[in-house]
């Protein structure tokens, strides 16, 4: 079964949003997860959560995807791939729509980590149902697991501490 999970990474006082901040933050993810035995036996996930897992994977795209209020609604029966391309693009949709992307790389698509701006973050609350038994790890300023919650509680944060201070990033577990 695949999961979707999310790890929010604290940003620094001095980080500046650039494209090759991305992938770094996907490789620091990634590696903090594999550290802590996301998938082995000891750790901050003594008993592991999964088997496996990748940066997006089914869920590459879902942060741009749920910012589109029509996309999900528009995309659900296209079966054409170049009329879906064209449909994201149009919506306003940047790289490959998300049903057109490899589902197993490691580290995933650019868009699957994203900075927790306003609008994300109101993406995300709409969202709230669909998320609710969603988990999401917080990784600190010293590049370790600082905590674990359910997404909803995440969200009820204070919004002056969440907006601009986070860059979360989509995972895909399989357990």
């Amino acid at each position: 079964m695949h999961i979707l999970y999310f790890v929010a990474t604290k940003k620094t006082e001095r980080e500046e949003e650039d494209d090759g901040r991305i992938e770094e933050i996907q490789r620091n993810v990634f590696r903090v997860l594999e550290e802590n035995n996301f998938v082995g036996e000891s750790g901050f996930y003594s008993n592991c959560k999964a088997d496996w897992f990748v940066i997006g994977g089914r869920w590459s795209g879902y942060l741009q995807g749920i910012k589109i209020d029509e996309w999900e609604e528009m995309s659900k029966h296209m079966e054409d791939r170049e009329e879906l391309q064209e449909l994201w693009e149009r919506l306003g949709g940047s790289g490959k729509a998300p049903h057109l992307r490899s589902t197993y790389l490691s580290l995933g698509h650019e868009d699957d980590t994203m900075p927790l701006d306003n609008e994300l973050l109101k993406a995300l609350k709409k969202q709230k149902d669909f998320l609710k038994n969603t988990e999401i790890a917080i990784i600190g300023m010293g590049n370790y697991i600082v905590d674990e919650m359910n997404m909803g509680e995440f969200l009820n944060k204070d919004e002056k501490n969440l907006i601009d201070n986070y860059w979360i990033t989509v995972i895909d577990y399989h357990t």
